[in-house]
């Protein structure tokens, strides 16, 4: 059941650069658009540069040590779950971030 539930997160969240790009288009001004898509594509850049060295990381710190955090069946984290573990409660935390600072587009009607 844990493999199904991340299939359908990673579905889930699959669109989601589609959809940034298509918010920061419409919220920003022409003569800004590139130089924000520009940033939008460095910062992507840097996430595929650091986040296997941030698992990578995780994994060494937790080598032999494993805690059950909600319980054993539920969440366990080791050295193997760590990254997964980490890059959830980042994904988590952005979902947040979008639901509380992220205002909706107004369409021009003529």
């Amino acid at each position: 059941w844990m493999l199904v539930a991340a299939r359908v997160l990673m579905g889930w969240g699959a669109g989601n650069v589609s959809v940034l790009r298509y918010y920061a288009s419409g919220a920003t001004a022409d003569k800004h658009r590139t130089h924000l898509m520009a940033k939008l594509s460095g910062a992507q850049s840097l996430g595929f540069v650091l986040g296997p060295g941030i698992g990578y990381a995780l994994a060494v710190a937790l080598k032999g040590r494993s805690y059950d955090v909600v319980a054993s069946y539920v969440l366990h984290v080791d050295m193997y779950t760590a990254p997964g573990v980490f890059a959830c409660a980042a994904c988590g935390l952005n979902a947040l971030a979008v639901w509380w600072y992220v205002v909706e587009l107004q369409e021009d009607h003529p």
